[in-house]
């Protein structure tokens, strides 16, 4: 009988362990309830509830926030975040007291998005889920409100509520608008805001202004139309735009007028993003360019501009980051790159330079053509090619016009480091251009020159016409990385630009 009850007792004890065990590794899982209300009315069925993970932001943005605080302005789920560009873990809808219940989510940390067609949308964030329930405070929202399409006096965006613009719309010189913070302007397709007036906006924590297209923001599903552009004319007495958020645009922000800063803004998951045209002396910087992948989109597009200067940017995941044609001593100068696929684009007899930049992981991060100059200082190049320059269709370069120079630079490809396949009209020699003291990853002579592809690696061609392709002329070479090369943001003054020189030509044993 011993025996019998001790094995017993030894089954219930190990029942129980095996309990406890359970118990201790079984996923917690909580409610998140709150209610929702219309403005002004008593019935609030319907409104749209979806529970999304938090925490949303790519490790790489992160890694760039810490490493360079001053650069940009912090990116968090507040200006990352949109609930188009996510599936949910749950959705619900609310009766007619607008109370709703999420049931079943487990223990984390999440964001909510709440909307209904003709009440706009917003978001909840920082939700902590650590108890059986999470029950929200009172949330509210407020019907749409037309823009007009004239406005001639002061015209106030206010606070949390939703705008929108169903055609195109002028505000007159004179105007004044002001846009609150957290206010949401919806563009409908093909639609325009023409700014002749002021504009300005207000800031508070981490709320920004948010100009939207109407695609997909009541119905996921529905077709991909995106709106068109806030555009900032000539007209306009402007000199400072900061604080937006431009996202889901065809064209997110056209500039037609001079003298401009633009800081403090994020352009996300557009077309183009932001458009130059005919301008002169516009300030670009502390702004995020994100996720605009578009193989035909361009994120920062500028034409027949001058002094247009890019300072202290994020670029992250876009089809090509800059693009300037037609460019006059445009400075692009401690910025971030990553992930994309063209970063830097000069064209059609541009000048620019770009310094202290750092590249990584790009697929192509410096690329020039079109008679065009391009100044290559100090950046910290991590790509699968580094720096190509080309020929524009019919478009011939010369000693003077459509060269390269890149000095002080660290170039880490994968591939090509140089890829040269320009067409010169030099003499019936092939040209050289300065790539003098750089470091290259390696030390090896034969070694960085297998990383060139220039005039000793083309195919036979054409010369009839006095045409011949460059020479990259890499030596001397640095044998170990340049220290200051990269982000620099204690360097505050533009380094003084040189005239270019053309070397003798060496040959070299490619």
């Amino acid at each position: 009988m011993k025996i019998k009850f001790s094995f017993i007792i030894s089954i219930i004890l190990c029942s129980l362990f095996i309990l406890s065990c359970d118990n201790g590794t079984k996923t917690q899982k909580g409610i998140i309830s709150g209610v929702i209300y219309l403005d002004g009315q008593t019935e609030y069925s319907g409104i749209i509830v979806s529970v999304y993970s938090a925490d949303v932001v790519p490790i790489e943005i992160k890694n760039v926030n810490r490493e360079y605080p001053q650069l940009s302005y912090p990116i968090n789920d507040y200006v990352y975040f949109d609930h188009r560009a996510y599936n949910p873990i749950r959705t619900v809808y609310t009766g007619s007291e607008g109370k709703f219940k999420i049931s079943d989510i487990t223990y984390g940390n999440y964001i909510i998005a709440y909307y209904k067609e003709g009440w706009g949308y917003n978001y909840v964030y920082d939700i902590e889920l650590n108890s059986p329930e999470y029950n929200m405070e009172e949330l509210r929202l407020y019907p749409e409100l037309e823009v007009p399409h004239s406005i001639t006096n002061e015209y106030i965006f206010v606070s949390d509520r939703t705008y929108r613009i169903s055609g195109n719309c002028v505000s007159l010189p004179g105007s004044n608008i002001i846009a609150q913070t957290n206010t949401r302007i919806i563009i409908d397709p093909n639609a325009i805001f023409k700014i002749n007036g002021n504009f300005t906006t207000q800031q508070e924590d981490n709320n920004m202004v948010i100009i939207t297209s109407s695609n997909r923001i009541y119905n996921p599903n529905s077709q991909v139309i995106t709106g068109l552009a806030i555009e900032l004319t000539a007209n306009s007495s402007v000199s400072n735009l900061n604080n937006i958020l431009f996202s889901y645009l065809y064209d997110g922000l056209k500039i037609t007028k001079n003298n401009l800063i633009i800081e403090n803004c994020g352009f996300i998951r557009n077309m183009n993003s932001l458009q130059i045209f005919n301008v002169n002396n516009i300030e670009i910087h502390y702004n995020n360019f994100l996720i605009n992948e578009d193989i035909q989109s361009e994120t920062v597009y500028c034409y027949n501009t001058n002094q247009v200067v890019l300072e202290r940017n994020i670029f992250y995941k876009n089809a090509c980051s800059i693009k300037t044609e037609i460019g006059k001593n445009s400075i692009i100068q401690n910025n971030y790159f990553m992930n994309g696929i063209y970063e830097i684009q000069t064209l059609w007899e541009s000048t620019a330079r770009a310094q202290y930049n750092s590249f990584k992981d790009s697929k192509n991060a410096l690329s020039n053509s079109g008679a065009s100059n391009l100044e290559i200082l100090y950046n910290e190049i991590y790509s699968e090619i580094c720096v190509y320059t080309f020929s524009t269709s019919n478009w011939g370069n010369s000693p003077t016009q459509g060269w390269t120079k890149a000095n002080n630079n660290n170039f880490m490809s994968t591939n090509y480091a140089v890829l040269c396949n320009a067409l010169y009209y030099y003499g019936g020699n092939p040209m050289p251009l300065d790539f003098h003291n750089n470091y290259w990853g390696i030390t090896n002579s034969e070694d960085i020159a297998n990383k060139i592809y220039d005039f000793y690696d083309a195919p036979p061609h054409d010369t009839s016409h006095g045409g011949n392709w460059g020479i990259i002329e890499y030596i001397p070479f640095k044998t170990s990385p340049v220290t200051n090369a990269g982000i620099q943001l204690n360097n505050t003054s533009f380094i003084k630009k040189t005239p270019r020189t053309l070397k003798t030509l060496k040959k070299y044993n490619h």
